[in-house]
């Protein structure tokens, strides 16, 4: 079983919470089971985080193409009140892509730091 710990977001660690988003499809592949780590400033912080997952067989790796069809994971909603930081912490990830979407109510923040660990074959 192989282990992979990546920062997916070293280029968008200051990225303002003061707009919603929709990160990029993040291709976790034979993954069994995934940790998701985020961590955000600011006081005045007020949104919700989610993590949507996507089962697209036709958008790949090496190209730009991106799934179009998302749902959102049962469970992974995330309220930002202020700073914080959240662990999603997944199993049984049989679907080949992954996204963090944050909509914003009001105030502003930043992100900080985030990870995604994934464990599995290939």
């Amino acid at each position: 079983m192989n282990f992979n710990n990546s920062s997916f977001l070293d280029d968008l660690s200051t990225t303002s919470l003061g707009a919603s988003f929709n990160l990029p499809a993040l291709r976790i592949r034979d993954a069994v089971g995934i940790a998701l780590y985020l961590k955000w400033t600011g006081a005045g912080t007020d949104g919700t985080f989610k993590v949507q997952v996507s089962n697209d067989p036709q958008a790949n790796l090496s190209t730009a193409d991106s799934p179009a069809n998302w749902i959102d994971l049962p469970g992974s909603n995330w309220i930002a009140s202020g700073a914080g930081d959240n662990l999603w912490n997944i199993k049984d990830t049989y679907f080949p892509w992954i996204r963090l979407v944050f909509t914003r109510n009001s105030g502003t923040g930043t992100i900080v730091n985030a990870s995604l660990t994934t464990k599995g074959y290939g």
